[in-house]
Formats: C-alpha cells, sequence, structure tokens
C-alpha cells in the first residue's frame, strides 16, 4: 500500500531523539528558529497543533462565536468547541476549497469575537482581503497552519498574517509529536505558556511509541512493511486512549507540555525543511501534469505557494467508492482525515457535533462537494513509479465509473 503521507526517520533524526534525553535547551533552540524563520517575534513550542489551537482559545478566554470554514479535519475544530465557544460556519470557494472571504463578512455578527482560517491541504487562504476584514471588525484573526508550514500568499509565509497562528510539526516533517504558536503579542504567548506550564508531561511510552511508528513508516509500501506498522498502530488505543467527550480527547491523547525529546526530533527536521518541501513539491507537480484533464484538482490560490501537505482531487462519483477502488489497488487514499482505518468523515451537517450550529446549512460549497473530495498519496519520499502507478489507476478508476 502507497500510504497518504511517507515520512521517514533518518540517522540524524534517530541521534537527535537519544539527544533530547540529555539536553535542556532544545526547546528554545527550536522556538527562536521557527520564530525567526516565520518572522514572528514570538513562538511556543506544543505537543500539537490541536493543542495549540486549545490553548490558545482557553488561555484568551474569548467568548460569543468563532468564525470558521467546514471542510476541514474535523478534530481542527474541537478546540473551540471544548473551550466553550460556538461555531459559525463560513462557506468555502469551490476550486481553492479554501474560507470564502465574502462569506467571512456575510456571517459577522454581534456574537462574533474571532476568525479561524485554515490553509487546507497547504493552499494558502486569499489574506489580503481576509485580514482587512478582520481589521475593520476588530476581531481576532487566528491562522491554523497545521497543513500548510512553507507555504507562501504573496511572498510571505502563511503563519505571518493573522494575530496568532498554530502549526503541526508532524505533517510534511515526520516529529514525534509536536506544534507551534508564534504571534507578535508577547502577551499572548505568555498567558498560553503559562498555561501549558499546568500541564503534565507526556509518558515514556507514548514517545516511543510514536517514535518507532514513524521509523516504520519507512517500511511501507510492502507486504512486511504493512503488517508491522499496522501492528504497532494498533496498540493506539492502549498507548492514547481515547473518550467519547470532545475534553477527554483532548486531555488524555494531546494536552500535554512538550519535552526536549519531542523538540529534538523536530528540530532535525525543521533544519531539512527546504529539501522535503522541495521533493514535496516537485512530486506534486509531476502527478497534477499526469492527471490533467482526468480530474479536478484543488486549485492554488493566486499568487500563493502550495505545499501539497494533502493532495486533494474532486471526483464526480461518491467519494468512498472511488477511495475503497483505490485502496484495492494499492493506494492509500483517504477522505479529509488519516485516521488508520478511516475511510469516511462524517459531512458536518449529519455530525453529532457539528450539525447543532445552523449555519453549516447555509454552507452550499461544502454540501456539495464534501462526499466528492479525496485525498491521494504524496510525500517527499515518493519515487516516480509510485506517482506513475497512482496517475493510472485514478485514470481508471475515474474513466470505469
Amino acid at each position: 500500500m502507497i500510504p497518504l503521507n511517507r515520512l521517514e526517520i533518518g540517522m540524524k533524526d534517530i541521534i537527535a531523539f537519544i539527544h533530547g534525553h540529555f539536553r535542556s535547551d532544545i526547546i528554545q533552540t527550536l522556538e527562536d528558529e521557527f520564530a525567526k524563520y516565520i518572522g514572528s517575534d514570538y513562538a511556543l513550542f506544543t505537543s500539537s497543533c490541536r493543542s495549540a489551537l486549545y490553548l490558545t482559545y482557553k488561555a484568551l478566554k474569548l467568548s460569543g462565536e468563532v468564525i470558521a470554514p467546514p471542510l476541514t479535519c474535523l478534530v481542527a475544530l474541537q478546540p473551540i468547541v471544548c473551550c466553550g465557544l460556538k461555531i459559525h460556519f463560513a462557506d468555502i470557494d469551490s476550486f481553492t476549497f479554501n474560507i470564502n472571504p465574502d462569506e467571512i463578512e456575510k456571517n459577522i455578527t454581534r456574537s462574533t469575537s474571532a476568525i479561524q482560517i485554515i490553509h487546507l491541504a497547504g493552499n494558502p487562504c486569499d489574506m489580503k482581503p481576509i485580514k482587512q476584514i478582520a481589521e475593520d471588525h476588530n476581531l481576532l484573526l487566528i491562522e491554523d497552519c497545521a497543513q500548510a508550514l512553507g507555504a507562501e500568499y504573496q511572498g510571505k509565509l502563511v503563519g505571518s498574517f493573522g494575530d496568532i497562528a498554530c502549526f503541526s510539526l508532524t505533517k510534511n516533517l515526520v516529529g514525534i509529536r509536536g506544534g507551534m504558536i508564534v504571534s507578535n503579542e508577547r502577551g499572548y504567548i505568555r498567558r498560553i505558556r503559562e498555561l501549558q506550564r499546568k500541564l503534565p508531561r507526556a509518558p515514556y511510552p507514548l514517545k516511543y511509541y510514536f517514535f518507532f511508528r514513524k521509523y516504520l513508516d519507512r517500511m511501507r509500501g510492502n507486504f512486511a512493511g504493512d503488517l508491522l506498522y499496522y501492528a504497532l498502530s494498533s496498540l493506539r488505543k492502549r498507548v492514547v486512549g481515547y473518550g467519547e467527550d470532545c475534553r477527554q480527547v483532548l486531555n488524555r491523547a494531546f494536552m500535554n507540555n512538550p519535552t526536549n525529546i519531542e523538540a529534538s526530533v523536530s528540530l532535525s527536521q525543521f533544519r531539512m525543511l527546504p529539501t522535503l518541501l522541495g521533493n514535496r513539491i516537485e512530486n506534486a507537480m509531476l502527478l497534477s501534469k499526469m492527471l490533467k484533464e482526468v480530474v479536478e484538482t484543488q486549485r492554488t490560490t493566486e499568487n500563493s505557494k502550495h505545499v501539497f501537505t494533502r493532495y486533494m482531487i474532486k471526483v464526480d462519483r461518491q467519494c468512498t467508492d472511488v477511495i475503497h477502488e483505490l485502496n484495492k489497488k494499492g493506494i492509500g487514499a483517504r477522505h479529509l482525515t488519516d485516521t488508520l482505518g478511516v475511510e469516511y468523515q462524517t459531512r458536518f451537517d449529519r455530525h453529532p457535533l457539528y450539525s447543532r450550529f445552523s449555519s453549516i446549512r447555509n454552507c452550499k460549497n461544502y454540501l456539495q462537494i464534501h462526499d466528492h473530495v479525496v485525498c491521494l498519496p504524496i510525500s517527499s519520499y515518493m519515487r516516480r513509479g509510485e506517482i506513475e502507478f497512482i496517475a493510472e489507476q485514478v485514470k481508471s478508476v475515474v474513466n470505469n465509473g
């Protein structure tokens, strides 16, 4: 099976993992280098992007509604709900799949306190009008850059436009676990840091579980490698734990105070970012060339650099049928979530957590597109033969449908 996102741990990362057990300065080094890279004054290392978003909403004590797009992995919006806020959904652009700035303007109410935009799949949102809207209405602008590390809008890196931006260090980097918050407001970072310090450290079994799972990722693509990977992944529930309530999921699985061990691997990978992104974008461009006139692909926002953390296409058929057929052919296609064994994410107007927000029913583009989006495998480590195989099989599945 060609995995959705192959991330390989090399010898440098293994050495970094070991060094992280004995050094105490790595978190600070990572924060300093990351802030300089984005062009922000301050950065804070967290255990995940989800944790970063939760800590942001919790520390800033917002109230009322947050405007957000509906086309995303469902966990991206969990922190809003878990902090007692309401989501006001604004519809997406049917070509870029990102939030439509005009829809943001239309959906602002007296209760709106913030806008959370999501650079979906690594494709930057149209930030110029969005930033202007936030300033005109005195709203906090939060950039969810979980899938967009390294993406650019009009020559500037995403994460440098909002009041606060939250990143993942495990999407187009390996990372055991890790996220980052950046801001030019010292007070925001200070309050979030104080809240994070109260959290427990992640247990060592959790660190080793994620490290070895990432290491086995390099072996996927053949029967033995896939077997070992899925065997280890099956232990996730025992190591991480789950709960029905969103607060349980956040607190048990992701709400930890990160250590130098996680930071050490993230720093090792972060210093390889230009090479990793260059390879990923090159592979995505090749796949796009092969899929031209076969399927509709996510359109890159004008004057932007898409980093293709996910490679999204839109198909005429039901996405689950296409995903199932591609999986049978050895292609690890997914819907909007990369959770092991989950082929489809419930549409939000039918989801128990999000259907309560009536604004979802006004998102016509989203409701039309959701069940027709497919994410194809893409990574920095894909071989040309794999890309050709994916293109051939997509063409076969689409044409025979």
